[in-house]
């Protein structure tokens, strides 16, 4: 006799944005206590990758203002990542 399987699928949803160093996103990226985020960037002088001095990446929560930034691990490639899961925001 064999018995039933249950299997449990995640949804993952892609999604990409361009980012600006001046300018915040066009529209908002809505984060749960559940949800991960996951940042992968090539910086450019002109056409030339570039490694920075410092680079981070700052959430800001709409309605109270608090922000939090998050350091991102650029290589002389130029290219960078900073991984967050289960972003919590308390004010």
């Amino acid at each position: 006799m064999r018995g039933n399987q249950n299997s449990m699928a995640t949804t993952m949803a892609l999604t990409i944005h361009s980012l600006s160093p001046s300018q915040p996103l066009a529209r908002p990226v809505s984060l749960s206590a559940t949800d991960s985020l996951k940042l992968t960037l090539t910086i450019l002088d002109g056409s030339a990758p570039k490694r920075p001095h410092q680079a981070f990446l700052t959430l800001a929560e709409p309605t109270t203002g608090l922000e939090e930034s998050f350091v991102i691990s650029v290589k002389e490639s130029g290219k960078g990542k900073v991984d967050l899961v289960g972003i919590t925001v308390n004010g």
